[in-house]
């Protein structure tokens, strides 16, 4: 169904004529001009030009670009920005068509005229059990409310919202991360890293598709402040071995170490007993290789702000790399087919 004037009856177009043409009532023009669902904004303006309901002003933010919609002295701002550019055109045209005090408003989604509904977590307004309406006896309750979900993508440009919830307890809305403190559990240590991909989701792959961090998400971290870590505590410097056998061995012994430098006793011996405990995951070791460790996000970010987690290790490891092993091989085979 098109929604433009034409389709107008002509009570509703004398309902619209006799219509205030002040701001604060445009919502009543709309309702009485019959109007139920969408409109574009170019239909939008059809409209208003043909039946000539002028508001006060039109109001686009320089900076940002939405269009503000006054209603009752309040702006209502967000107004879908994705056919904006299209939609500033037009209303340039249309200020040299109109006096500076007879502007028209530019509305790119016409469901903002019209009730917007919020997320209500209430049984009121659902059907009984049976299938008959149930009549919503009270007004809706602040505890029944329900929030947008945080959905935290994975991005350089860090931005955290503080949320203020029930009892003024504060929640901590990330929106966009790239960073987190990973802890390598068997080594006990912890180092704050750079999350570089999100490779696997048990509850939906469209979350990996668009790269959304949430609690449980298979993650590749950056390897390069456990590395360090690692050559300091122990000595060694893992994961270059291979490097270096790849430009074709410049050492006569073929095998790589670290540029020693000078330590002292004292140190070396304590060194040398750390190498006697220690033991390295063949499957740790060829991800320090690649620069990058796969690890499992064990925080909220929509909750708390934060995308921390631990490195994956043992059996879990090798659950996870059968998971992906597999997701390529159906790839490419999809590929070839």
């Amino acid at each position: 169904m098109q929604l433009v004037s034409n389709e107008l009856d002509h009570s509703a177009r004398r309902s619209v004529e006799k219509a205030p043409k002040r701001p604060h009532q445009c919502l009543k023009v709309v309702e009485l001009a019959g109007f139920v669902g969408r409109a574009t904004d170019i239909e939008m303006i059809t409209y208003l030009i043909e039946n000539a309901v002028m508001l006060e002003e039109i109001i686009i933010d320089p900076v940002y670009k939405y269009m503000l919609l006054p209603y009752e002295g309040r702006p209502l701002t967000h107004i879908f920005a994705e056919r904006i550019k299209a939609a500033g055109e037009i209303a340039v045209q249309l200020k040299s068509k109109f006096p500076k005090n007879e502007l028209v408003e530019l509305i790119d989604n016409f469901s903002l005229f019209l009730k917007i509904p919020s997320i209500s977590r209430d049984s009121m307004h659902k059907r009984r059990s049976t299938g008959g309406k149930k009549k919503a006896w009270r007004k809706k309750r602040k505890y029944e409310l329900g929030r947008q979900s945080a959905n935290t993508k994975l991005s350089s440009n860090k931005t955290v919202r503080r949320v203020r919830v029930r009892g003024g307890n504060v929640k901590w809305r990330a929106l966009r991360l790239d960073t987190g403190n990973y802890s390598w559990g068997s080594e006990a240590v912890t180092r704050k890293t750079r999350i570089l991909d999100v490779v696997y989701n048990a509850s939906n792959n469209e979350l990996v598709r668009t790269q959304t961090l949430v609690k449980s998400a298979i993650v590749q971290v950056d390897a390069a402040p456990f590395k360090q870590w690692y050559l300091q505590h122990y000595g060694v410097d893992i994961g270059r071995k291979k490097r270096l056998a790849a430009k074709k061995e410049t050492t006569e012994e073929g095998e790589t170490v670290s540029e020693e430098t000078k330590k002292s006793n004292h140190v070396v011996r304590k060194l040398e007993k750390r190498q006697k405990d220690r033991k390295l995951d063949s499957h740790i070791e060829e991800q320090f290789g690649a620069g990058r460790l796969m690890a499992c996000i064990s925080s909220r970010p929509g909750q708390c702000g934060r995308a921390d987690g631990y490195i994956l290790e043992g059996k879990e490891l090798e659950f996870y790399m059968k998971k992906l092993q597999r997701k390529k091989g159906k790839g490419s085979t999809g590929a070839t087919a």
